[in-house]
């Protein structure tokens, strides 16, 4: 050899590695350019099982097998808020479109349809309860007639447009007049105890009269007209 060759040593991917001796049936130390043919491996199960996938591949003759990792999935957890059950209740009856309650103001009610009254009468409506001077309005549009009586009091009715009458007792004072046309919401009166509520608690005695005919109990009217 010249001075000047170098002994190069071949690059490690280019050597097969395989176990010679007995334990593989006479196969030495090989480069990879040299490897015998798959028939003469296949007699030594030992030398293939050593090679890597890549060479393993390549001297049974089948194509290297690709895997692929698939990417992990993220997945976040977003906090339920549990609702309770009654917030998730809708209300029983809807609230009255093209109605207002008859009062425009702070006030309470309850169901005091056919109590007691003296004389041996029954109440005929319900008792919106409210401060002096609240105001008084129509609870639908409709045509003013005024009233006033021993029980009642300073009072109206409202001819409404929708074919029923309403009736306003114990008012303290009537804005509107006999024959005046009023709207939805319109200023009628003010809250007061006249009449044989005078001395007690101030409020609005209201009835409703379907087609101008006999009271009937309005406290299902007054809860979809007040929205309570």
């Amino acid at each position: 050899m010249p001075a000047h060759a170098v002994r190069r040593r071949p690059a490690l991917p280019a050597l097969l590695l395989t176990v010679a001796a007995a334990a593989l049936g006479g196969l030495a130390l090989l480069p990879a350019h040299a490897v015998p043919a798959p028939a003469v491996l296949a007699s030594s199960p030992a030398a293939v099982v050593l090679l890597g996938e890549t060479e393993r591949a390549a001297v049974l003759g089948r194509p290297p097998v690709l895997r692929t990792v698939a990417a992990p999935v993220v997945t976040t957890k977003r906090a339920v808020r549990a609702v309770p059950l009654r917030a998730a209740r809708k209300r029983a009856e809807p609230v009255l479109a093209g109605y207002v309650c008859p009062v425009r103001g702070p006030h309470s009610f309850t169901d005091t349809w056919g109590d007691p009254r003296p004389g041996g009468r029954r109440h005929q409506g319900n008792d919106v309860m409210a401060p002096y001077g609240t105001p008084v309005v129509a609870v639908t549009s409709g045509v003013i007639k005024t009233n006033y009586s021993r029980n009642g009091g300073i009072s109206l009715y409202l001819e409404g447009t929708d074919g029923d009458e309403y009736f306003y007792a114990h008012n303290s004072r009537n804005v509107a007049v006999t024959g005046q046309h009023v709207a939805t919401g319109e200023l009628i009166g003010y809250v007061g105890n006249t009449g044989d509520a005078r001395g007690g608690p101030t409020h609005v005695h209201f009835e409703r009269h379907p087609g101008g005919g006999r009271p009937v109990d309005p406290y299902s009217f007054l809860i979809r007209a007040c929205g309570a």
